[in-house]
């Protein structure tokens, strides 16, 4: 089983985690390429490699209309006079969370943010985890400012960068393909920040209210170590809290913060595999979804299945069955993480005319699975290699394999023998 985890020794923040992540995948410059492409008006995201107290991190920065917003001190307030909406500074070069004169002073609803990330060239899946992570922090807000969701303003969490921090995270995660996501203990820090509400106490109101139920501890350091934002990524994909668990370490990421700390300002992303031998304690729990359906056509039949597939299904397939007096109808089921069943079920009644989805669940015994591209003298091709309980099984992708068939005026059969001894030769 491939694990994902993070140690939080520094906190939380979104673009600590986007470039820990960013620090074990393969292909971070193609990533960044296609994160600086997917349609957000305005924005570059830059990476680059720095130390923390003498150690090697990757950094993350998002520039908005050329520039970047920063953190301001606890020591700096005293040079501030906050009045009324915007907060003014006797030093012109002083750099605030919150926008300067020198940068638009933006406000965002969660609606606003909704159509900004579904406009988005990205994956569905990935706008659906993107949208979570912000339903988390709009509650969140609501609760700490006494009011509700649809009239929650975001200032800092709304605007651009977070965008940029939040949809990097939750598309890296999917791209890394992680079967379980874990964390340790999260380090919130101390002290006072300024936000665009004023001063307020570390941890902020809002990100105490999303880590109720996550263990977490401050180490006295006067910072702002855990944002909203990383905190809500943190709740939203890990499953379990607490010391690194026994894995078989393969990459390490580090993510390093804008600050200066006594400690080195980093937090760091395990990638690595647990024993995936035959015991109960290993196995995947995963849930069937099925509903019958009698009243639907072919094409909205398919057009279901794709959006289960977009919503994050394992699998999904329909069967022939006959239901009352003969009538032909289908079953249609749907394969999910156990934690997704609810949500996938309630997908289920939107995209069919079906009143109700039966629900079981299952431990399920599965190879590892990890996808590579290969070298042939076809040129390369991409590979899902399968492997655990003593077994190693290589499949070729069918797009691959029909390109070089086609290009070589061979069978497919021929094509595919002649690469699976290419790749079986050079293993």
């Amino acid at each position: 089983m491939k694990n994902l985890y993070f140690e939080l020794s520094m906190g939380a923040a979104g673009d600590m985690l986007m470039a820990a992540l960013l620090d074990i995948y393969d292909q971070a410059d193609e990533f960044v390429h296609a994160l600086n492409n997917m349609g957000l008006e305005g924005v570059s995201i830059n990476t680059c490699e720095g130390k923390k107290c003498g150690i090697r991190a990757r950094g993350v920065s998002v520039l908005v209309n050329g520039h970047e917003e920063e953190s301001i001190d606890i020591k700096m307030l005293k040079d501030k006079i906050i009045n009324a909406d915007h907060l003014h500074t006797k030093d012109a070069n002083a750099s605030t969370k919150i926008h300067s004169h020198n940068h638009e002073h933006t406000h965002s609803d969660i609606e606003t943010i909704a159509v900004t990330i579904n406009n988005l060239k990205i994956p569905q899946s990935v706008k659906y985890n993107a949208l979570s992570v912000y339903k988390i922090i709009a509650e969140a807000e609501a609760q700490a400012h006494c009011t509700t969701v649809s009239k929650v303003h975001f200032h800092e969490v709304g605007s651009k960068d977070a965008i940029a921090d939040i949809v990097g995270v939750c598309w890296l995660i999917e791209l890394i393909g992680a079967d379980k996501i874990t964390a340790s203990y999260i380090n919130t820090g101390s002290g006072k920040v300024l936000t665009a509400h004023g001063v307020l106490p570390v941890p902020t109101p809002a990100t105490e209210i999303i880590l109720r139920g996550i263990p977490s501890y401050s180490n006295g350091m006067n910072a702002e170590l855990c944002t909203p934002t990383g905190a809500a990524l943190i709740k939203h994909f890990c499953s379990e809290f607490g010391p690194k668990p026994l894995m078989t370490n393969e990459r390490t990421g580090y993510g390093m913060g804008k600050k200066d700390l006594e400690q080195a300002n980093v937090i760091r992303a395990f990638l690595g595999r647990t024993d995936d031998t035959l015991s109960s304690t290993a196995n995947e729990v995963i849930a069937e979804l099925k509903c019958n359906i009698d009243d639907m056509s072919a094409e909205a039949i398919g057009y279901a299945v794709q959006k289960l597939f977009d919503e994050g299904a394992l699998d999904v397939f329909t069967t022939p069955i006959y239901m009352k007096k003969l009538r032909p109808a289908t079953l249609l089921t749907c394969i999910v993480k156990k934690s997704d069943a609810d949500r996938i079920a309630k997908s289920m009644l939107k995209y069919t005319t079906s009143i109700g989805v039966r629900k079981a669940e299952y431990e399920r015994y599965a190879l590892n699975q990890n996808n590579v591209t290969l070298a042939t003298t076809f040129g390369n091709v991409k590979v899902k290699l399968s492997d655990g309980y003593d077994t190693r099984k290589l499949k070729a992708e069918y797009d691959d394999i029909a390109k070089i068939a086609s290009e070589n005026n061979m069978s497919y059969v021929q094509a595919e023998k002649e690469i699976y001894r290419q790749i079986t030769d050079n293993k």
